[in-house]
């Protein structure tokens, strides 16, 4: 999972700063890059579970 660092600390920031404080935009290219790493985090994470 280390090779989605950087997705998941923009995540972090998104949810517990961006959300709360401070509004910001997202690019198109952040988004579907944030997107393919939950997916396959929430893959992985399943596979674990399961």
């Amino acid at each position: 999972m280390g090779m989605y660092s950087l997705e998941l600390a923009l995540l972090e920031d998104a949810y517990i700063v961006v959300s709360r404080y401070v509004p910001r935009e997202f690019s198109a290219d952040e988004v579907e890059r944030l997107m393919k790493a939950v997916e396959e985090v929430s893959r992985f994470v399943v596979g674990l579970v399961c």
